[in-house]
């Protein structure tokens, strides 16, 4: 942490993270990612990823684990890579470069680890539902994708809108 400012600005976008955990726009699918990719452009990508992560547990926390405690680590684990992500891109090819990475990230890249996952964990049952012989099966998959991907989209646009006025009034 490079100054005091930094890691009070980051206590605040994890808080505000945490509020937006519980706007929840399918199961635990939230706005809790806004602040985090916020801090990834605002602080650094690291400290974008660390709230990401910790957004994504205080999320799933608080809708129950629905995917299990194992899945949900796995998607914490994505979420900082996808506001990493978004910080590196962002600060070398600018903001829709920063936005494009963060959804394709956040939406396809981190469903289909976790699918991957969760049928190594979860064995034969969770692969019959999960994939077919030609790959992820459409039906369940393509839903989720799509709602991820609107959701990344929705939060990777309110940091952008917010990113210079908080810019300006923190002197971050």
């Amino acid at each position: 942490m490079k100054n005091t400012k930094q890691l009070v600005a980051i206590g605040l976008l994890l808080a505000l993270s945490a509020i937006g955990a519980q706007l929840k726009i399918f199961g635990s699918i939230a706005f809790d990612s806004a602040p985090a990719f916020l801090a990834a452009i605002l602080i650094g990508p690291v400290a974008g990823g660390i709230v990401g992560l910790l957004g994504h547990m205080i999320t799933a926390m608080t809708s129950g684990f629905p995917y299990g405690l194992p899945i949900h680590i796995v998607v914490a684990v994505m979420m900082y890579v996808s506001c990493w992500g978004f910080g590196v891109v962002f600060k070398r090819f600018g903001a829709v470069a920063g936005g494009v990475a963060a959804v394709l990230l956040n939406g396809p890249v981190s469903l289909t680890v976790s699918a991957y996952v969760m049928m190594q964990l979860y064995g034969a049952p969770m692969n019959a539902v999960l994939m077919s012989d030609t790959g992820l099966t459409a039906a369940l998959v393509l839903p989720f994708i799509a709602v991820l991907t609107l959701a990344a989209l929705l939060n990777v646009l309110i940091s952008l809108a917010v990113y210079k006025p908080v810019k300006k009034a923190l002197s971050i």
